[in-house]
């Protein structure tokens, strides 16, 4: 595989939050999403350090049609404590549209609360990629975030 083919460059987006005055990094990017039964549907997604577990809105999953388990419910603890309603922990595989060939497993949450995107965690890049940031530049006016495939990543060739 050629080295070109083994990075992935999600670009910054500078907002602006009015409440407080001051301006904030995020990326949104998107997934291709399965069950391990289902077929890929593309998802948005923001990076989420504070979330153990990629997770998914449950009404998301379902217009998706996404599938999921309710064998295991959990209770998440979140930055504000523990959820109050029961999320479901079910396994899908995801795929960067930048990198079709490879598709990786995660555990993932489905969340019964009204999230506009999914919630993508250290937990389902850090085995498989290193990152990195970059500065500004013409193809990325506002920086952008590189993940670079790992030569022991733990992804299988996407079926």
């Amino acid at each position: 595989m050629a080295a070109r083919r083994r990075l992935i460059h999600l670009p910054l987006k500078r907002t602006f939050i009015a409440g407080v005055g001051k301006f904030a990094y995020r990326f949104v990017f998107t997934l291709d999403v399965r069950s391990p039964e289902g077929e890929f549907t593309e998802i948005p997604f923001r990076l989420d350090t504070g979330t153990d577990f990629m997770t998914i809105p449950q009404w998301m999953a379902r217009a998706e049609g996404i599938p999921f388990r309710k064998d295991c419910p959990v209770q998440p603890m979140t930055a504000a404590g523990r959820a109050a309603k029961v999320s479901y922990i079910s396994p899908v595989y995801f795929s960067f549209p930048q990198l079709p060939e490879w598709q990786f497993k995660a555990d993932c949450i489905f969340s019964p609360y009204t999230l506009r995107y999914g919630l993508f965690s250290l937990t389902d890049f850090v085995p498989h990629f290193a990152v990195r940031s970059n500065k500004a530049g013409v193809r990325f006016p506002e920086g952008s975030v590189v993940f670079q495939l790992r030569a022991d990543h733990g992804g299988t060739p996407r079926v």
